[in-house]
């Protein structure tokens, strides 16, 4: 998928940035660790191949969670 972006040059592609993590490189083993931000809990998630599930705290509606990959 081709996003546009006013001001971008024709040959810039955002690829997966604006994606979360977890949804980012699918095709390996991802190693990411989410912080909610509304509660300070913390977690570490080890993601298989095709794996795009967020951490269950994420399905709380009132809280915020960031994901940071690690194993880059």
């Amino acid at each position: 998928m081709t996003e546009r972006v006013r001001g971008a040059a024709e040959n810039v592609r955002l690829g997966d940035r604006g994606r979360p993590a977890y949804k980012r490189d699918l095709d390996e083993r991802r190693i990411l660790e989410a912080t909610c931000l509304s509660c300070e809990r913390e977690a570490t998630l080890l993601l298989e191949v095709g794996e795009t599930e967020p951490w269950s705290h994420d399905h709380r509606t009132d809280h915020m969670v960031e994901y940071h990959r690690v194993d880059e």
